[in-house]
């Protein structure tokens, strides 16, 4: 059964090949690759400038859309509103299963599920003070007709600012 070197990629240990390389299993290869693909910016990546999960600019196209140096021309404005809004939820969506479906090959049968989840107490006036992003990601390895077991699933913890004051 093949193996697979873990990502980030250690091209400098490959070519010095002073040491043996810890590798993983094709199920860790591709929740890897996953992981990359959602935590890298778009643009981010040198070889593929396109490569990236488009929430992480979701700030950028909401709050900073008219003001230099943010704005940019080419880019299409989506999103207007809270990040929890039922329309970025779709998008956010559909845009982690063409990403996966697109950057992770071994992969077919791609279903994402991208959901908003409030953690803690409530505080003062109803407010939540914390949030949590769950990306779920399943799929069918190509090469062995199984399941990705267990399938891919990443949390992300964020906190919107909230300002109050009593003037």
């Amino acid at each position: 059964m093949p193996t697979y070197y873990p990502v980030p990629f250690p091209f400098d240990k490959i070519l010095a090949k002073k040491e043996r390389l810890k590798t993983e299993s094709l199920e860790s290869s591709i929740r890897d690759n996953i992981r990359f693909c959602i935590m890298t910016r778009l643009g981010e990546f040198a070889y593929d400038k396109r490569l990236g999960f488009e929430m992480w600019e979701h700030d950028k196209k909401v709050f900073y859309h008219e003001k230099e140096p943010y704005y940019e021309e080419e880019v299409e404005i989506v999103y207007k509103g809270l990040m929890e809004n039922s329309t970025a939820r779709k998008d956010f969506t559909k845009a982690l299963k063409q990403l996966v479906a697109k950057n992770e090959l071994r992969l077919e049968q791609v279903e994402a599920s991208f959901e908003f989840k409030a953690i803690g107490d409530k505080k003062g006036h109803g407010s939540i003070y914390q949030r949590r992003i769950e990306i779920t990601v399943r799929g069918r390895i190509k090469s062995t007709g199984r399941q990705l077991n267990p399938p891919f699933i990443m949390e992300i913890l964020y906190s919107p600012f909230r300002v109050e004051s009593n003037l």
